[in-house]
């Protein structure tokens, strides 16, 4: 055999060899990085509700529900799935019944990894709110904010809380409900002397007994508008 075939075939061995090693170690890299990954845990899905938070009180009866999971997590609600974006975000409203309103939220990834979040919401009305008591007094439900009182003098009542009776016009008395003034009432075919009114065709006026003045209705008494 001549040199230059030797030579020839020295180069093809030594090619040969190159490919052999490089082949081992492609294969040793890949099968180190598998079993790697297969000794690694999966990770842990998470799950972020951003609203409504939790022990929220709110006075309409339907909240907005946000949040984040991971995109190839199945996401639930109350045991039913809900769609997610392609990000793991999802957003969308749910209706409350009044008091307290339980949500409870997961999220399972492909390994079976699984993360629960519950939180509550208090759905109470405005006309619902009750008002904070007082020396121990009992809390009551209003629908209106207290009467506030200025401090500018009355003009109907000039500042002493009084005006004049509005059903006798002050004169302390009204004609009788049971003559209608006429003094006498028909008993039968026979005409009596009323005796609601003793025969005056007058009766004392049932809103300021007699004293011809009432509780002033601007001011409601306190004399300050």
């Amino acid at each position: 055999m001549d040199q230059g075939s030797s030579s020839k075939l020295k180069r093809a061995a030594l090619v040969f060899a190159v490919l052999i090693a490089l082949a081992v170690v492609i294969f040793g890299f890949t099968y180190l990085r598998q079993s790697l990954s297969a000794k690694k845990p999966p990770k842990d899905p998470t799950l972020a509700i951003y609203e409504p938070k939790d022990g929220t009180t709110v006075e309409s009866d339907v909240v907005t529900v946000r949040g984040k999971t991971d995109p190839e997590c199945l996401f639930f609600y109350n045991g039913n799935v809900e769609g997610t974006d392609d990000k793991g975000g999802f957003n969308f409203k749910v209706d409350l019944v009044e008091g307290k309103n339980k949500f409870v939220f997961s999220s399972t990834n492909q390994a079976g990894k699984k993360i629960t979040k519950e939180i509550v919401v208090t759905y109470e009305p405005p006309q619902k709110k009750a008002v904070q008591p007082e020396d121990n007094k009992t809390p009551t439900d209003v629908t209106d904010p207290p009467l506030e009182y200025g401090k500018e003098t009355c003009t109907l009542c000039e500042g002493n809380g009084q005006q004049v009776c509005s059903v006798c016009d002050g004169r302390g008395r009204i004609v009788c409900t049971t003559c209608s003034g006429l003094r006498t009432v028909l008993v039968g075919s026979e005409s009596i002397t009323c005796s609601s009114c003793q025969g005056t065709g007058w009766i004392t006026c049932t809103v300021c007994i007699g004293s011809g003045v009432e509780t002033c209705r601007r001011c409601g008494g306190s004399g300050r508008i």
